[in-house]
């Protein structure tokens, strides 16, 4: 008798095949991300049937800090939360008229499908190159980076999903889809050619995605993950103002490995002066998010 796997198999096998640090309790995933260790899976999930023991996390993995999330009832306005929409919104049913008009230029400028993983490692790195350009990275950007990091997807396009966005045949943009089950689609990853704007590649692609997903493909929520703490792009603020997204609270649970929990500690007053560097700011930010949410009436 065949066993039937789960999201979890499946992306427990995906962080094999691509030799990122994990550890899979119970019903939890956490995985190494850069200093960091985060949860991978569906955003809105259960509490874990077991306490999570962070000395067991950090003794197996590396990284500064472990977080993770679940849904819980309490009043009150949650600083965590994650983005998502649960209901496909059809193009006359958007209240703004200027919404509808910049949807409707944005499909006819663009085309949006779904494409191989070969094509987007063949075609996919002067788009990537162009949107880190444009971010003032002064990071070395090589070719065959991007093809190392992308085809470690080879052998789960069932569960990764890959979508271009197309003028003339010419890839503009892409996008990267977690699929956890039919329960959510996560949109990963979002590049666009920034010179390609004023023809709202975008607004073409959230639409298409929508549709794709929630219409047609029953998923229960589409997602762009959890809220942004540090990099403002805009793209959450679009998704929410624009295409119906929401706000969904979450209880945010964090632990620190010392001694860097000292140190957050330290810092935490002096959290907004510049020269504190982006990856500590973030854990600050976390820092101040936990403990605001311990404020909260239950």
């Amino acid at each position: 008798m065949e066993i039937r796997r789960n999201w979890t198999d499946w992306f427990e096998e995906l962080l094999k095949s691509q030799q990122v640090g994990y550890l899979r309790m119970e019903d939890i995933l956490l995985r190494e991300y850069g200093s960091i260790i985060i949860p991978l899976g569906p955003v809105i999930q259960e509490k874990p049937k077991y306490e999570v023991d962070a000395r067991f996390v950090f003794k197996n993995l590396k990284g500064k800090l472990v977080w993770w999330s679940y849904q819980e009832n309490k009043s009150g306005e949650s600083q965590w939360y994650a983005v998502v929409k649960d209901k496909h919104t059809l193009l006359a049913d958007y209240k703004s008229a200027n919404t509808r008009n910049q949807i409707k230029k944005g499909l006819k400028s663009n085309e949006v499908r779904r494409i191989p993983l070969e094509f987007l490692l063949e075609n996919g790195f002067p788009v990537y190159k162009k949107v880190m350009r444009s971010f003032n990275s002064t990071k070395k950007i090589e070719e065959r980076d991007f093809v190392i990091n992308h085809s470690g997807y080879q052998g789960f396009e069932d569960i990764i999903h890959f979508w271009g966005i197309f003028q003339q045949e010419v890839l503009i943009g892409y996008t990267i889809i977690y699929c956890y089950e039919k329960q959510e689609a996560n949109i990963s990853e979002v590049r666009i050619h920034p010179g390609f704007q004023k023809d709202y590649p975008s607004y073409a692609l959230f639409h298409s995605l929508s549709e794709y997903y929630l219409e047609k493909g029953g998923f229960h929520y589409l997602s762009d993950g959890y809220r942004t703490l540090l990099h403002q792009t805009g793209i959450q603020e679009l998704l929410i103002k624009k295409f119906h997204f929401h706000k969904e609270p979450l209880h945010l649970e964090l632990r620190f490995r010392s001694p860097f929990d000292v140190l957050v500690k330290f810092l935490r007053p002096f959290q907004h002066i510049p020269f504190i560097p982006s990856s500590l700011k973030a854990a600050l930010k976390l820092q101040t998010i936990y403990n605001q949410q311990k404020r909260l009436p239950k």
